[in-house]
């Protein structure tokens, strides 16, 4: 398996970082004109789904260079994640369940050993015991 050095594992991760950010903002208006008329734009469907296969054509790259997204689905873990804010406890929700990804996080294989290349940031609902941003780039 091919490996990536510091510097191309940063650049991955800003464009991983600026793809999700351009995923999370709402698809512009085309302004109240063109929706008077009913005009759709195929062009923002289509951006947006640009944006989308760039992004997951990235994690395959990123993937293939031992490099994988931290899963943010289930409960924290404080060797994983870094909870930046904490959210009143939700019927059905444990505590210390993920409530939101701010941002990405990732694990880097080294052969059979994994190690956190960056904690992904989250909301949790309440129970975690400390709040701060965990951050172990390198």
């Amino acid at each position: 398996a091919a490996t990536a050095g510091p510097e191309e594992r940063e650049i991955l991760l800003e464009l991983i970082d600026a793809l999700d950010r351009a995923l999370d903002r709402p698809t512009p208006s085309l302004g109240w004109w063109a929706r008077l008329l009913g005009r759709e734009s195929q062009s923002d469907a289509g951006l947006r789904r640009g944006i989308e296969v760039a992004r997951a054509r990235t994690l395959a790259r990123m993937h293939h260079l031992g490099i994988e997204p931290i899963d943010t689905t289930g409960t924290f873990d404080a060797d994983l994640h870094g909870a930046i804010e904490r959210l009143a406890a939700m019927p059905g929700r444990p505590d210390g369940a993920i409530a939101r990804t701010h941002r990405t996080g990732f694990v880097v294989r080294d052969g059979a050993t994994r190690r956190v290349l960056r904690s992904a940031q989250v909301s949790v609902y309440s129970g975690i015991p400390t709040i701060g941003g965990n951050s172990n780039e390198g």
